[in-house]
Order: C-alpha cells, then sequence, then structure tokens
C-alpha cells in the first residue's frame, strides 16, 4: 500500500516539475514529437474523406447533367422513351414525359398518350404540371372520342378550387360544350351557370375570355 502511494506521489510530482520547467509551446512539441505519426495519419484520413466527398459530389453533378441533357434533346418519341428509361427520376423527367404525351399525340397514338398524361396527373413532383396532365388528359379523352368521360373530367376540374381560375375556367366551358353536344342539357346549363359565378382571384383576363364563351354558348341551349 505505502509503495503504491509513493508511485502515485511521485507521477504528481514529475507532472509538477514538467510543467515548472517547460513552456507550453515546449511541451506542445513534445507532444507533437511523441506522437506525430497519429498526428499525420489523423490529418491524412480527413484530407481523404474531404477529397472523395468532393469527387461523389462533382460526379453526381455532372451525371445529373447529362441526364437532363438526354431528355431535353431527344428528338424522337422512340429516343425520349430509351432516355426515360435510363433517367426515369432525373430533374426535368416529368416535363420530358409531357413533351412525350405530345409526340404521341402528333403520331395519333392516344392510348399511349392518354396513358402518360393520367400518369402525371397524379404522380408529377410539381403542381403545375400535374394540373396542365389533368386538362391534357380530358382533352385527350374527348380526342379520342369518348366526350361523355371528358364531360366528367372538365366537370370535375372546374370543381377543384385549388387548381388555377383560369384553368377552372377553360375545363367549366368545356365541359359545359361537351354535355351540350351529347344534348345532357341540364347538366351543360348547369356547370356554364357555375363559371359565371367563378370568382376570379387571378388571370382575369384569361376568365373572363372564357365566361363570355361560356354565355354566348348558354344562349343557344333551349
Amino acid at each position: 500500500m505505502a509503495t503504491t502511494k509513493v508511485k502515485k506521489d511521485s507521477k504528481a510530482l514529475n507532472k509538477e516539475i514538467g510543467n515548472a520547467l517547460f513552456s507550453d509551446d515546449e511541451r506542445f512539441e513534445m507532444f507533437f514529437a511523441a506522437n506525430w505519426k497519429k498526428i499525420m495519419a489523423a490529418a491524412i484520413a480527413v484530407v481523404v474523406v474531404i477529397t472523395l466527398v468532393f469527387a461523389v459530389r462533382l460526379h453526381l453533378a455532372n451525371a445529373a447533367k447529362r441526364a437532363s441533357a438526354k431528355l431535353a434533346t431527344a428528338s424522337t418519341a422512340a429516343d425520349l422513351e430509351k432516355a426515360l428509361a435510363e433517367n426515369s427520376d432525373a430533374a426535368g423527367a416529368d416535363a420530358a414525359r409531357f413533351r412525350l404525351a405530345g409526340m404521341y399525340i402528333a403520331d395519333k397514338k392516344y392510348a399511349q398518350a392518354q396513358a402518360v398524361l393520367d400518369k402525371l396527373a397524379v404522380s408529377a413532383a410539381e403542381t403545375s404540371l400535374r394540373d396542365k396532365a389533368r386538362l391534357s388528359a380530358a382533352y385527350m379523352l374527348e380526342m379520342s372520342g369518348k366526350l361523355a368521360d371528358a364531360a366528367q373530367r372538365f366537370s370535375a376540374i372546374a370543381a377543384t378550387n385549388t387548381i388555377p381560375s383560369s384553368m377552372r375556367a377553360e375545363a367549366a366551358y368545356s365541359a359545359g360544350r361537351l354535355y351540350l353536344a351529347l344534348n345532357r342539357k341540364t347538366e351543360a346549363k348547369q356547370v356554364l351557370n357555375q363559371l359565371q359565378l367563378m370568382e376570379v382571384s387571378q388571370s382575369a383576363t384569361a376568365v373572363s375570355f372564357w365566361k363570355d364563351r361560356a354565355q354566348m354558348l348558354a344562349r343557344s341551349i333551349n
């Protein structure tokens, strides 16, 4: 017991003597001399990690640019389909899908265009693109001869307050036009009257345009 106490006292005394004899700078130099290999290894590890992180970020940024470029430069439906298959989650992929639907329509591939637009109407990341896809999908049904389904879609869009008023007004007019074509006059009058009561908070000029057309259409209903 006494021997252990003497050793502890001796260590404490040596530490106090060391503190008295050496300055802070000198003690640091002594510590560095004794541990320089560990210090250098830690410093190198930090540099390597930083370099790897930077390299990974640069690679991802370049990959994203390449993917977006492929989507933007595809000039045919086949090329765009391939680009989307390879870069389905790339920035601009939803916009590319919307463009693909336009290509399908130009080629009169209405079923394929409908499928793309219906999917975008639900899954597009941007709200504005979802809304455009919903309206375009309704027009697509009309182009395919499915007038009743199209009228129902247009009517649903017109009743959705979260959609911009200009698009709702256009949809309301289109629904009234199709209901009238189907000789469903009561539904045509109802949706056209709703358009006249629509409150306008934005896009007043566009809404007024569709209201004027709706008034002319309503006068033709006996």
